[in-house]
C-alpha cells in the first residue's frame, strides 16, 4: 500500500535534556512508523544529529531506492550560523581542531567581527529537493520550529535564517513540483505552545512536541495514501 521514508536531523532523534529525555520510541518518526505500519504501509526512518538537508538528499541518491513518499525533517543544520565555513568546521586534522578551540574562546568577538554565516543556502536546499524528487512520487518537507530565548541570545540572527528557510519551504518549493507538500511545524508548535513543545535550552522537540508533529505527519501521509 505504500513505501515511505522519513529522514532528517536531530529534531527527529532521541534527545537527553537537563530535565527530561526523549526516548527513541517517543520521537515523531518512531510514532509515525508505528501508526502507519498498522495501516499496512511500510515506513522506515533515518535521523542523525548534525545532518543537513543536503546530506539527506545525498543519502537518498546513494541508496537509489524509489519511494512512494519521502518526508524530510531537516534544514536547521544547513542554515544555522557558524563561526567557520563547513570544510573548516568539519576538518579533523589537529591544527584545525586547535584553531576551532581558539575560536570558541572568543566566540562573541568572532561572531560580530570575523565570521558568522550558515553552512548552506536555500539555493543549496532547492538543488537537493530537485534531486530527491527523482526518487519519490511525493515529497513532504517540514519547517523548523523557532528557537527558545536563551538559545537565541547565544546565537545572534539565527532566527532570521530560520525564518528565511521556513518562508522558502512554505512559499517557494511548491513551484518546483505539484507533488511537494509542506507541514508547517513552526506554526504547529506556536499554536500548541512553544513552552509546552520545546526544550528551553536547545529548542528541540520534547516528548509532547514530538507527538504534535507526529499527528500532523500521520494525517498528511494518510491523506496522500488515501487512508484518511
Amino acid at each position: 500500500m505504500g513505501n515511505i521514508l522519513l529522514i532528517g536531523d536531530s529534531y527527529g532523534a532521541p534527545r537527553l535534556f537537563s530535565s527530561q529525555k526523549v526516548l527513541l520510541k517517543e520521537t515523531w518518526p518512531a510514532i509515525v512508523k508505528s501508526e502507519l505500519n498498522l495501516d499496512g504501509i511500510n515506513c522506515e526512518y533515518n535521523f542523525k544529529t548534525y545532518r543537513t538537508f543536503v546530506d539527506c538528499a545525498e543519502i537518498i541518491k546513494n541508496e537509489n531506492i524509489r519511494y512512494d513518499t519521502i518526508v524530510i525533517g531537516a534544514g536547521i543544520v544547513d542554515i544555522f550560523p557558524r563561526t567557520l565555513p563547513y570544510m573548516l568546521s568539519t576538518a579533523q586534522n589537529f591544527p584545525m581542531k586547535f584553531f576551532r578551540v581558539c575560536v570558541r574562546q572568543i566566540k562573541g568577538f568572532w561572531q560580530k567581527y570575523i565570521y558568522w554565516r550558515p553552512w548552506k543556502t536555500t539555493e543549496d536546499i532547492e538543488s537537493s529537493i530537485r534531486e530527491v524528487l527523482k526518487f519519490c512520487c511525493n515529497l513532504i518537507v517540514l519547517t523548523t520550529p523557532p528557537i527558545m530565548k536563551q538559545h537565541a541570545s547565544e546565537n545572534p540572527h539565527c532566527q532570521v535564517f530560520i525564518d528565511e528557510l521556513n518562508i522558502f519551504l512554505k512559499c517557494k518549493v511548491k513551484f518546483l513540483s505539484n507533488n511537494i507538500y509542506c507541514i508547517d511545524a513552526e506554526k504547529l508548535i506556536k499554536d500548541e505552545g512553544i513552552d509546552l513543545c520545546l526544550d528551553p535550552i536547545d529548542s528541540h522537540y520534547n516528548v509532547w512536541g514530538n507527538v504534535v508533529v507526529a499527528r500532523s505527519v500521520i494525517q498528511m501521509l494518510r491523506k496522500i495514501h488515501n487512508l484518511a
